[in-house]
């Protein structure tokens, strides 16, 4: 027997979905793998048979009869009112405690079937009523990497995906629908700094992380572990690493590979930007307010992308001759493409789309690269210590670049530098310097000149 998921049932009661495997006999009786005669040389058909079980059951080891796990403790004896022998015996466990970190999935009835490609165009279907974007193949976009959450297993590397965009313009609405279609959907927001990496090692949970530009704008714990957990997650094999608080000889090792999605107002990051298939978001209103509208539509869905994961088989290979994508933006979109193929959509349309991702990663690289250096300046002017000056040093190692970029960025911007004998400098005493600093700091957005003050300028 083989665990697969916590589901809830027609009641409403937290379940174990379970596996099993039946040998279907000459005599049409079934018979569980684990009692067939292996002495019988005809081969017979293997069948899969799903169940409900209870959460919190154990097996006694003696008469082998089920019994529920009595508030948490272990019984020392059999137990004779659930049929047991009553007699002192050890248990297994059959089945843990309920998972219940993200949405339930229904699970409408144990006879799971394989999906058909309407499955695909039912998602969008949906998804055009909940949220709105500039292109109709964003929306298959978003359709296929979702379906793909449920096949994690089959990729070798998982997309990030990242909706950017200003204050009421969908970005959160994004997360929202992943939070309803994606497999084990996680948002951070919801869970200590520590549990995260736990979280996505155990269960292959689908992160998702709303407002992370602000989560990850610092030097904090919190933003330094996202964004490890992130640069480590995109490529399997890959592990985010620490220290054991316990015996600080050793190290606990995390498996964090696997999809992850997050929304922000800028690009903040050009590492992360460079994983990430993205959304660029405008204010728009979609026909479909409030989700809990369709909640029962998005459980539906839940149900068949429950038997995509286990009836389906793997997807569709990567057609390596066919499609013209290379380096990074071929990564991302192997899964995409290889799901898509499995519900026969073009994917010539795919391949257009992550070309002008590509262009439009070069094009917003060089912007975020312009803004985090911008920020950073600022940051020092208005820090206690109020520093006359900012080494072209310190830049470059608080923004992951190298001096020669922060020397082409600067300018670039017309912010001239000095040479000083311990480096280049940018004197914040020099009225030319201010004058040019206020007009970029009124440019990015940053401090006093941020949005919500721009009329005022």
């Amino acid at each position: 027997m083989k665990l697969l998921e916590t589901v809830i049932d027609i009641n409403g009661n937290y379940k174990w979905l379970v596996q099993e495997e039946i040998i279907e006999s000459p005599d049409a009786s079934e018979v569980s793998v684990k009692n067939l005669d292996f002495n019988n040389p005809k081969p017979l058909p293997v069948k899969k048979v799903y169940k409900l079980l209870d959460p919190n059951l154990l097996e006694c080891q003696k008469c082998h009869t089920i019994v529920p796990l009595n508030k948490g403790i272990t019984p020392p004896y059999c137990p004779k009112e659930h049929g047991g022998c009553g007699r002192k015996s050890s248990f297994s466990i059959i089945t843990p405690e309920a998972t219940t970190y993200w949405k339930p999935i229904p699970c409408i009835s144990t006879k799971l079937e394989p999906e058909e490609t309407s499955l695909l165009y039912d998602i969008v279907k949906l998804i055009k009523q909940c949220i709105v974007f500039d292109n109709e193949i964003e929306y298959y976009i978003l359709a296929l990497w979702c379906i793909a959450t449920w096949k994690h297993e089959e990729f070798d590397t998982a997309p990030y995906l990242h909706f950017i965009g200003p204050i009421e313009s969908g970005k959160t609405r994004g997360l929202e629908l992943i939070d309803r279609l994606a497999y084990r959907p996680f948002e951070c927001a919801r869970a200590s700094i520590a549990s995260i990496p736990r979280i996505v090692d155990l269960y292959h949970a689908t992160l998702t992380i709303d407002e992370a530009d602000t989560m990850m704008k610092n030097s904090s714990e919190v933003a330094m572990t996202l964004k490890a957990i992130l640069k480590a997650g995109y490529r399997r094999g890959q592990h985010y690493v620490v220290a054991d608080k316990e015996d600080q000889r050793k190290i606990v090792s995390y498996d964090v590979f696997g999809f992850k999605a997050f929304a922000s107002e800028r690009m903040f990051d050009t590492a992360l930007h460079s994983r990430s298939i993205v959304f660029w978001m405008k204010e728009a209103k979609p026909v479909i307010k409030d989700l809990k509208e369709v909640e029962k539509d998005f459980e539906e869905l839940r149900y068949r992308l429950l038997c995509y994961r286990y009836e389906n088989g793997p997807p569709q290979p990567y057609p390596e001759n066919e499609i013209d994508l290379y380096g990074r933006i071929r990564e991302l979109f192997i899964p995409i493409i290889r799901v898509a193929l499995d519900f026969e959509y073009d994917i010539k349309e795919i391949v257009k789309f992550a070309n002008q991702q590509k262009h439009k990663q070069l094009e917003h690289m060089y912007s975020s690269e312009y803004a985090d250096v911008i920020s950073y300046i600022y940051e020092m002017e208005n820090s206690i210590d109020q520093p006359n000056e900012v080494t072209l040093k310190d830049i470059a190692e608080k923004c992951a670049l190298t001096p020669q970029r922060v020397g082409y960025i600067l300018r670039d911007l017309d912010l001239q530098t000095k040479r000083m004998s311990y480096g280049k400098v940018v004197d914040l005493l020099d009225s030319n310097i201010r004058n040019q600093l206020n007009y970029l700091y009124q440019k990015f957005g940053i401090g006093r000149f941020s949005v919500s003050d721009e009329d005022e300028i």
